[in-house]
């Protein structure tokens, strides 16, 4: 969907204590409520223009979700008895009622998908100080290969890294887990090429060159490191995850659409106190102060979430199952 909108001379006025963004988003806001509309991810907008009459013209370029077309959802015969397998019938259930709905699954959405799903995961990484550990066995210990005049395949680095740090932090003396991490890295060094005698200094500069580096490293590109160092774990790039994932993502994006659609139907309702207490869960799980959660966290997902947690919850009780069926 392109659109090019235009806001009149006492409209504009009337947010002109607003910055140009401010008053863009407002106005295409007001446009996608007026028409019903929504959309997947942010939009592009381009040719912003301000004419001496003081009015406010933009275009936007932006994905809309899919039409949704609704089958039977209530009533879903299964086949799984839910007392006996509750996940087996639930994927029952739910696939069949996403089999009867028309819609089309989009890229855009399945990109979208994918970069949430990774991102749960990043998040669950940064919660695990053991990667960031093995982040810096990995650096360092190239630059020790390196020093040491050896050259050993990226993805060896990786697989040996992985082995001091785990061998470090079984130890049962975690005050020994630096001076344990330097003697392996030199004992491996020493399998490729004589030493010199001050090796055991080059091998503190490495830990220092690292310590330096990561002191100027953003709180984001550290965990990006973090997750990089728990990809190589299981033989995985960010590339790769996403393609292992695409089909998980997929499903997903049906299910969303299905729920979106089935919550629209029957006019399901979020209330205050359910986004209040799932704000509260937000601030326990990761920490955080409620202020800086409500502040910092955009509730719409939130609302979203809720919604299709309850039409769901909506079809699968309305299924029945087994000798039922």
């Amino acid at each position: 969907m392109t659109v090019t909108i235009q806001a009149a001379p006492d409209e504009y006025r009337m947010a002109a204590g607003e910055s140009i963004e401010t008053a863009v988003q407002l106005f295409f806001d007001r446009f996608l409520a007026a028409e019903k509309l929504r959309i997947i991810g942010k939009p592009q907008v381009t040719e912003v223009c301000c004419p001496p009459d003081k009015s406010l013209e933009f275009t936007v370029k932006a994905d809309l979700y899919p039409e949704v077309r609704l089958g039977q959802y209530k009533g879903i015969q299964a086949s799984v008895k839910r007392e006996e397998n509750e996940m087996a019938f639930m994927d029952q259930v739910l696939n069949i009622a996403c089999d009867n709905m028309d819609a089309d699954v989009t890229e855009p959405l399945i990109a979208q998908k994918l970069d949430a799903m990774i991102a749960q995961e990043k998040l669950n990484i940064h919660q695990d100080s053991i990667y960031y550990l093995l982040a810096d066995t990995t650096a360092v210990l190239t630059d020790v290969y390196h020093i040491a005049g050896s050259y050993r395949p990226a993805e060896q680095v990786k697989a040996e890294a992985l082995d001091i740090m785990l061998q470090a932090v079984s130890s049962d003396n975690q005050e020994q887990e630096v001076p344990f991490i330097k003697a392996q890295m030199k004992a491996m060094a020493a399998r490729y090429n004589d030493l010199s005698e001050d090796f055991d200094r080059q091998i503190d500069e490495a830990f220092e060159r690292r310590r330096t580096k990561k002191a100027a490293m953003t709180g984001d590109d550290i965990a990006d490191e973090a997750f990089t160092a728990y990809l190589g774990t299981i033989g995985l790039d960010e590339e790769k995850l996403r393609k292992e994932r695409r089909r998980e993502a997929v499903r997903a994006v049906r299910c969303d659409l299905l729920f979106d659609a089935v919550a629209q139907a029957e006019r399901l309702t979020v209330y205050q106190d359910e986004m209040d207490a799932e704000l509260n869960q937000i601030a326990r799980q990761y920490q955080m102060e409620l202020e800086d959660v409500i502040e910092g966290v955009d509730p719409e997902p939130i609302r979203w979430k809720l919604l299709r947690d309850r039409a769901c919850k909506l079809i699968l009780e309305s299924a029945v199952c087994g000798d039922n069926a």
